[in-house]
């Protein structure tokens, strides 16, 4: 019998068939195995007209009709139970109904329209509980290898979505697109696939913390798999512990190891994300303290486990979402610097612990990111600054480091980068069996007395707090010889109510400010600017000049004004205003008026030396 080569074939080769031609099933299997639906039509027309030519056009249409009125009505009420045969080592047989599905592509029995020349197959459904959303791992040959890619269900549900996996190495086309959904689909149903769970967050997911549970599987971003495989052990847990013994000596070394245990409480505690930042002059070990506390939890060489911070804010919200429940560690916060007027906004975002909401395509709401973590960094100067919020200051724990954290610091380095990652999982344990209500009951008394004892505000003590239970828990785990951290070791590290109060610090600025400027506010010594006068112990500071001042400095007067009228810095006018319509050395206008601080009683706690000049 005849075999018929159509695709491609000119109208000069078509005119040489002859009715028997035509009529043949070999012409008509030709006809309807054109995959292409452009090219398909094409050949349809020219073999129509030489039907015409021949007198036989509306017999030989009639036909045509009747084959594909027959193929769709038997694609509708057969039933088959074909399977996959791809021939190929790995691959399952599955279950494909009226798919036949072989090296030569995967067609339906009564069509010859492909969909698809190259082997495919669902293999393995997965619940991904970080979003909730089902996805399927479909297995594919490209290039003379098997390949795995995991997609949305609704990226292969319909033939607008699939023809994007075209991007990815599936072999699809708009014209194969919905012949695929379909065989994907009756394959989907037909088998009783592999069910798994997947997460694309790390960390805590009730009870289960990613990535130490057997049966999660990874399904994130693929920017994030080189940061998931980072989260793996090497070398042993005996040498790790009496090594870190010798350098968490250093206080500043202990917090940071305190900081990185503790990112894992936070979700267990109901704490809020914060910020613990080593700063310093460059050489004292500040990055070889930070892999050491990454040495926690894996591979803490830099852009493993440890991330350089010259990344986009968008980048670092990402990996911290990503990262969720676990420390994300970010070394020489002075490399996005010039990015950034302050750093206060940055650190608002990281430890809101929830992104701000986004559009995709001008429609669809992105879903929304969150992480409930610690972010430890590193860097030359201070992350917050004089005028920064007391909501900024609230959530920074600021250590300085001004000699070397570890004698021999490439020593350190060497080993924790042969081994790590096993402290993690041993202290992921120990949380799994604690009751979540004693941790919390332990963490809420160990804040309460913090904040009374270091005379702070609830928000600051959290952090430390957090920090203390971490390091008492790991403690028993890994040092038990050690002596517990007590509150007056981590004093220094806590700023007080006075440094994180917003009018405090506005107060002491302004306070050195008349103190600078001492000449400007006593006509008799000065022939220049004349900024008010001194009067019984007070001082008329010209309002203007005062605002000008404070926002130099990035205070603002009306922001600061009625919290010092409270606690009796300045005066209020008879009228309740905080300025005064008076006369000072003759000039007239509106003046604040300043309570200057009493002088210091020197007593046994004192250690600045009072000398009156």
């Amino acid at each position: 019998m005849a075999s018929y080569e159509l695709v491609g074939i000119e109208a000069a080769e078509i005119k040489n068939l002859t009715t028997e031609d035509l009529y043949s099933e070999a012409l008509t299997d030709a006809l309807y195995a054109i995959e292409s639906r452009s090219e398909f039509h094409r050949v349809k027309g020219l073999i129509l007209n030489r039907a015409r030519a021949l007198d036989i056009g509306a017999e030989y249409k009639a036909y045509l009709e009747s084959v594909e009125s027959d193929l769709d009505e038997y694609n509708d009420t057969a039933e088959f139970n074909h399977t996959t045969n791809f021939g190929l080592d790995g691959w399952q047989s599955l279950n494909c109904g009226q798919w036949i599905a072989d090296r030569n592509g995967i067609r339906k029995k009564t069509s010859k329209l492909f969909a698809s020349r190259s082997p495919i197959q669902p293999v393995e459904i997965l619940e991904n509980r970080s979003s909730g959303t089902e996805k399927v791992r479909l297995q594919f040959w490209k290039n003379g290898k098997t390949r795995y890619i995991i997609v949305d269900r609704n990226q292969i549900a319909a033939k607008a979505n699939i023809v994007k996996l075209a991007s990815q190495g599936i072999e699809v086309t708009s014209e194969s697109s919905g012949q695929l959904v379909q065989y994907l689909s009756d394959v989907i149903n037909l088998n009783p696939l592999p069910f798994s769970t997947a997460y694309s967050q790390m960390g805590w997911h009730e009870n289960l913390f990613i990535p130490y549970d057997k049966e999660a599987v990874f399904d994130g971003e693929e920017s994030n798999r080189y940061l998931f495989k980072a989260f793996t052990k090497k070398g042993k847990i005996g040498p790790w512990c009496e090594n870190t013994a010798k350098y968490r000596k250093n206080i500043a070394v202990r917090l940071a190891m305190g900081a990185s245990f503790a990112s894992v409480l936070l979700e267990k505690i109901g704490a809020l994300p914060f910020v613990f930042h080593l700063w310093g002059k460059t050489g004292t070990g500040k990055t070889v303290a930070l892999m050491i506390a990454m040495s926690i939890w894996g591979n803490p060489k830099m852009g493993a486990t440890v991330r350089t911070l010259n990344m986009t804010q968008n980048a670092l919200i990402g990996q911290a979402a990503f990262l969720n429940s676990l420390p994300f560690a970010g070394d020489e916060l002075q490399t996005i610097k010039e990015r950034f007027d302050n750093y206060d906004k940055l650190i608002m975002r990281c430890t809101e612990g929830v992104d701000r909401g986004r559009m995709i395509d001008g429609q669809k709401a992105a879903e929304t990111k969150r992480w409930k973590c610690a972010f430890l960094f590193t860097g030359e100067d201070k992350c917050t600054r004089p005028n920064s919020g007391a909501g900024v200051k609230n959530r920074c724990i600021e250590v300085e480091v001004d000699s070397e954290l570890i004698e021999n610091g490439n020593t350190a380095v060497n080993f924790v980068e042969d081994n790590y990652g096993h402290a993690g999982k041993l202290f992921i344990e120990k949380l799994q069996a604690i009751n979540p209500e004693s941790l919390r009951f332990e963490y809420n008394n160990m804040m309460t007395s913090l904040a009374e004892a270091a005379e702070t505000e609830p928000k600051q003590a959290a952090a430390m707090a957090a920090i203390l239970l971490a390091d008492t828990l790991s403690r028993e785990l890994f040092w038990q010889d050690e002596k517990p951290l007590s509150f007056r070791e981590v004093m220094p590290f806590i700023a007080s109510r006075e440094e994180i109060s917003i009018a405090e610090r506005a107060y002491s600025f302004i306070i050195d400010i008349i103190a600078k400027n001492y000449a400007k506010f006593h006509l008799d010594d000065n022939r220049g600017e004349i900024w008010g006068g001194e009067k019984d112990g007070a001082v008329y500071f010209n309002a203007t000049v005062l605002k000008d001042e404070l926002q130099r400095a990035g205070f603002e007067l009306s922001s600061v004004a009625q919290t010092w009228a409270k606690k009796g810095y300045i005066r209020k006018a008879k009228d309740g205003r905080t300025t005064h319509s008076t006369r000072v050395n003759g000039i007239k206008c509106r003046y604040v008026i300043i309570e200057l601080p009493d002088d210091p009683e020197p007593d046994e706690t004192d250690y600045d030396e009072v000398i009156d000049l």
